[in-house]
């Protein structure tokens, strides 16, 4: 039996100054709610994030997990959770105050289904480019998650978002837990930790049920729109297709699939001349592909360990 019927795990690392606005906003929206509780895993900070969560001591479950990895994180949130529904949000983001309502509710109308995702709409630092915010690349980097369909099973090969999705406990407790070679690892990644575990259990036949009016907004910050890390997501996100995904069967050279080559040459000549005509946002979408197409030639020479 579950002693609560949700538990909220906000997994952080070294982002104290996002847990100043996060964390009071989930603790107004459960404070009357007593089925619930906040897990708060701090993944080995080094900066205030102890101090902040002592603020809260009496709202929230503080647990350290000193092995680096957001999904090491997960993982041991999962192990120590005791509510019936585990709902997964990042560090930056704010629930509409319908959310926690929609989550309980979508559960209880879908009850032969396990996962969940709900709606995920950023709000961009002032004066952020219109190229970053309408970019081909904004979904993924800045984990927009707004399907064209309405509630339901999810469509085609779409998953719910990591910052805004929700699982019954009894998936959980058959022994599936995050893959802890991949995702967010103190300031380096390799992208896609929520991407693989939906994946692999859209492959055992668990299939997400999507819930729009369950809405977070995620907060980007001013670094998160700069070129650099525009492109350092895209090259982590590389690396997470190559060990998600893989190459099977492809022809390689020094143990390289072949096609990247092209693609890389191909890509870099068109950010090129996109950039030399001033077209500032089709430049950077060729760009992102080679950095992306770069990650995916590091993944592949440099594969994590077998996945479980």
């Amino acid at each position: 039996m579950f002693s609560l019927l949700i538990s909220i795990i906000i997994p952080t690392y070294n982002r104290s100054d996002m847990l100043e606005f996060t964390l009071p906003t989930i603790v107004e929206l459960g404070k009357n709610n007593k089925e619930l509780e906040i897990i708060l895993v701090d993944n080995n900070s080094s900066d205030n994030t102890k101090q902040v969560a002592a603020r809260y001591i009496d709202q929230i479950r503080y647990e350290f997990v000193a092995k680096q990895g957001k999904n090491n994180a997960l993982n041991k949130a999962i192990d120590v959770a005791l509510g019936e529904i585990l709902v997964f949000i990042d560090d930056d983001v704010t629930p509409d105050q319908k959310w926690l309502d929609e989550i309980i509710r979508s559960c209880e109308d879908w009850p032969e289904h396990d996962i969940f995702g709900g709606k995920v709409l950023p709000k961009f630092p002032i004066d952020t480019p219109d190229w970053v915010m309408h970019g081909e690349f904004a979904p993924f980097v800045f984990a927009i998650h707004d399907l064209p369909q309405n509630e339901g099973p999810y469509q085609d090969d779409a998953t719910p978002s990591g910052p805004n999705c929700w699982i019954r406990k009894r998936l959980f407790d058959t022994g599936v837990r995050y893959d802890g070679n991949i995702g967010p690892k103190g300031t380096g990644r390799v992208s896609g930790s929520e991407l693989e575990f939906f994946t692999r259990m859209k492959v055992q036949g668990v299939i997400p049920v999507y819930i729009p009016v369950a809405e977070v907004q995620h907060n980007i910050q001013n670094f998160q729109t700069t070129t650099k890390y525009l492109l350092k997501r895209s090259y982590a996100s590389g690396m997470g297709y190559a060990y998600i995904y893989g190459f099977e069967g492809v022809n390689r050279i020094f143990g390289i699939p072949r096609y990247l080559f092209l693609q890389i040459v191909v890509n870099t000549l068109k950010g090129c001349w996109q950039f030399l005509i001033n077209h500032k946002k089709r430049s950077m979408e060729f760009f992102m592909i080679v950095a992306h197409r770069c990650g995916c030639i590091k993944g592949s020479l440099n594969p994590p360990p077998i996945k479980k």
